[in-house]
């Protein structure tokens, strides 16, 4: 996750800094504030209540309120407030890190998926086909010019 968030103001010993979110781990105090990318999920301490836009894991459209004690899963974005949070999980071990793993690591073909494979078998059967038809014309065109040269023209002499 710290592709997503590749920075974050931590506290360690009592001093607060800005760190590289991969250097995070459980335990690590972290303040999100408005404009932040969650780089880890975390539990919000003591603070106001901060609306998250969690679209990029839920799909929903809307942010949420999310309260002192709430998870806010990584990957999410602080839409309002400012918080200090401490590290509960990070990387795989991370909500969007599991999903991901599970995602990567199915074996099962889903629904879409067989729709996407059997059109692109129909589009690449169509293509053929059309190819014959084509052919098919071309030689057809090819055998019409050559009967229509040996057919003699019509004059008044014929019957």
């Amino acid at each position: 996750m710290a592709v997503l968030a590749p920075k974050s103001k931590v506290s360690r010993n009592g001093k607060w800094s800005e760190q590289d979110a991969s250097i995070l781990v459980p335990g690590d105090i972290v303040n999100v504030k408005f404009g932040d990318i969650i780089p880890a999920d975390v539990r919000l301490l003591e603070g106001d209540t901060l609306k998250i836009d969690q679209s990029a894991l839920t799909g929903e459209s809307i942010p949420v309120n999310k309260n002192p004690g709430e998870v806010v899963y990584s990957g999410s974005t602080c839409k309002q407030g400012e918080i200090e949070a401490i590290v509960i999980a990070t990387g795989v071990r991370t909500f969007f890190g599991k999903a991901a793993y599970l995602v990567k690591n199915t074996n099962q073909v889903g629904h879409f998926q067989k729709i996407i494979e059997l059109c692109d078998l129909m589009g690449e059967t169509l293509k053929r086909v059309n190819d014959v038809i084509e052919g098919f014309a071309n030689r057809g065109l090819r055998d019409l010019v050559v009967a229509r040269q040996t057919v003699p023209e019509k004059t008044k002499e014929s019957p």
